[in-house]
């Protein structure tokens, strides 16, 4: 399972799909994680929160277990069996509840940790409260800055690729949030590489690396 492509993040701009792995998605919430607040069995938490993605259907869809992002890609369009680069089709999430779905099992982390990883995308009232009464309310505040590390991330992908200087958090500007922190960034190019330095009034400045994986059109053949 190592050998094959796994990606977290998939998005699209106008002539290209750009994808960002597991790996490097766990190791940026990480990152973002400890420098907004996260400690001990939070930062695991960051750490470990997107492994669900890496056993689900889509990997080994058709049994072709992609091992590149051409051929992930590949099986992807085959999955949806429309055209990927065409605007105006959603790219739906080939890994569907990944975070509640991932077996005790396959993650070696506390129980604390675990419920955190498994409610980081979205939860309920009557499955929070029993929690923060068994774990205290320090868990709530965990899950909001691990839901918010994960969100910092993902807006950060969008942006780094076409703009070289911008902010996160900004109300006027983003429609959807899930976080309080306003962070500026800049991006220093290197090709497909980005790195990206965050500043805020709320943490210690931060630098992250961004490998992009660029397919177009015709790299599909």
């Amino acid at each position: 399972m190592s050998n094959l492509f796994y990606p977290a993040k998939i998005g699209r701009d106008v002539d290209y799909i750009w994808m960002i792995t597991v790996d490097d998605h766990l190791k940026h919430v990480e990152e973002v994680g400890k420098a907004i607040g996260l400690k001990d069995d939070g930062l695991i938490a960051a750490k470990n929160h997107d492994l669900g993605k890496k056993f689900n259907l889509i990997y080994l869809i058709k049994k072709q277990e992609p091992e590149t992002s051409s051929s992930f890609l590949k099986a992807y369009k085959l999955w949806l069996n429309k055209d990927i680069f065409d605007p105006s089709i959603h790219l739906l999430s080939p890994f569907p509840e990944h975070a509640k779905r991932l077996d005790r099992d396959e993650v070696d982390v506390s129980d604390y940790s675990y419920e955190l990883i498994r409610h980081h995308h979205g939860f309920k009232v009557t499955e929070i409260v029993p929690l923060v009464n068994r774990f205290g309310k320090m868990f709530l505040d965990d899950l909001y800055l691990l839901i918010a590390a994960d969100n910092i991330c993902s807006a950060i992908y969008e942006k780094a690729l076409t703009d070289r200087d911008f902010i996160i958090g900004d109300i006027e500007e983003d429609i959807f949030l899930l976080h309080d922190f306003i962070i500026q960034c800049k991006v220093k190019e290197e090709d497909i590489r980005k790195r990206v330095f965050l500043t805020s009034d709320r943490f210690s400045s931060l630098e992250i690396l961004l490998n992009y994986h660029i397919i177009r059109r015709e790299d599909l053949g």
